[in-house]
């Protein structure tokens, strides 16, 4: 499965119904925003490295610890709301696809366009902040 189609079902996995049977998210923007944020500074600094062609392919030590480092953080903001960001991250997959980042570029760029995509569908689906 392409991560488009992907992530679009891990939005459309955590509706519930509302009191009127209508689809709804509970989760909120500020949610994803917070880890897309975090995911795009990591991103920025990978962009940096690839440009200087030293090894395009491959992660520095340094930056695949901060690749790692987002787990931690996304489990932080899971651990904070279990129903809600709990079952997000669960359905997304995203803790599986940061373990199998190692030292790719390539495997970090499919992730970031993946969290990015996450949120798109989140805003496309009636996603709130409130």
């Amino acid at each position: 499965m392409d991560i488009i189609a992907r992530a679009e079902n891990a939005i459309k996995g955590i509706m519930v119904k509302d009191k009127f049977n209508n689809n709804i998210l509970l989760l909120k923007t500020g949610h994803i925003r917070k880890f897309l944020t975090s995911v795009n500074l990591v991103r920025d600094r990978v962009e940096v490295y690839k440009m200087r062609g030293q090894e395009p392919d491959r992660l520095p030590p340094e930056l695949v610890a901060e690749v790692k480092f987002l787990k931690v953080k996304l489990m932080y903001l899971a651990g904070r709301e279990k129903n809600i960001v709990g079952a997000f991250v669960e359905k997304s997959g995203l803790i599986e696809m940061i373990d199998s980042i190692g030292d790719s570029t390539e495997r970090f760029d499919t992730f970031a366009k993946y969290v990015q995509a996450l949120g798109a569908f989140h805003k496309f689906y009636g996603g709130k902040d409130k």
